[in-house]
């Protein structure tokens, strides 16, 4: 009965963008004090032990809970055809803050996002653009420095890891 009370009507979501209602609902559903004395009781007693078999199943119940939440909502704003609203900037500003994200992770991340993609197969500056959000000057040294510090290698219109590149041969 508890979790009739503390299911939130979607009509009442309606203007809230989806990455919202997910945060709230996990916040709300899911218990970061088990997550963490989990991931300590692991790191001391290793993942098969009997001391992290009930916890473990008392986090993959309360993750049940809130998987199952978001895909009621989901489902129930499909059936009422409400549209999935993208994140504004304040939105996004306020998720980073809450969660500590600083532009250096961003930047971080959106290193690590170019050179997996160029360790995929060959790339193009559009390509780049799309997958890290970002363009103009702030793209071009980006993948500037990244040329630069050898992670990324220039070929033709647009680049390569350097373990991929093409084998010479000395005959």
């Amino acid at each position: 009965m508890e979790t009739q009370i503390n299911q939130p009507d979607t009509s009442d979501l309606i203007g809230t963008p989806f990455p919202l209602i997910a945060d709230e609902i996990l916040a709300k559903r899911s218990d970061p004090k088990t997550t963490k004395q989990l991931a300590d009781l692991i790191k001391s007693y290793g993942a098969d032990s009997d001391i992290i078999k009930p916890l473990a199943a008392l986090k993959a119940a309360k993750d049940d809970e809130a998987r199952d939440e978001l895909k009621r909502i989901l489902e129930e704003s499909g059936r009422q055809r409400l549209p999935l609203q993208p994140l504004g900037r304040d939105h996004a500003a306020m998720l980073a803050a809450r969660f500590g994200i600083t532009n250096r992770d961003v930047g971080d991340w959106r290193r690590r996002r170019i050179l997996d993609m160029a360790s995929r197969g060959p790339i193009t500056d559009q390509e780049i653009e799309q997958a890290v959000f970002s363009k103009g000057t702030a793209l071009d040294t980006m993948t500037a420095k990244l040329v630069k510090d050898g992670d990324l290698v220039r070929d033709g219109q647009g680049y390569r890891a350097p373990q991929s590149a093409p084998e010479v041969a000395t005959a």
